[in-house]
């Protein structure tokens, strides 16, 4: 876990790793500093990437394109390219 995707022990990815996403909480962490481009573990697997593949199957996929827009609104960096899904 890159520690700027991270505050005070609370990451982006467990702000939408729940039903609902708790965009409220993602939002505070973002003007707190964190960083919305890191990734989420150790193979450099984009957050965004990890998020879809981890949370978003099945009845949560509802939630997908909200999530989405809230990545592309806040500065999420459709270019980068690292990772095994980079």
């Amino acid at each position: 876990m890159t520690k700027t995707s991270e505050i005070r022990g609370m990451t982006l990815y467990q702000c939408f790793n729940s039903v609902p996403p708790n965009f409220s909480a993602a939002q505070r962490l973002l003007e707190q500093g964190a960083d919305i481009n890191a990734s989420e573990d150790s193979d450099g697997t984009p957050l965004l990437a990890q998020i879809i593949m981890d949370c978003f199957y099945g009845s949560e996929s509802k939630y997908l394109p909200a999530v989405v827009r809230f990545f592309l609104e806040n500065g999420y960096d459709v270019h980068k390219d690292n990772g095994k899904y980079g």
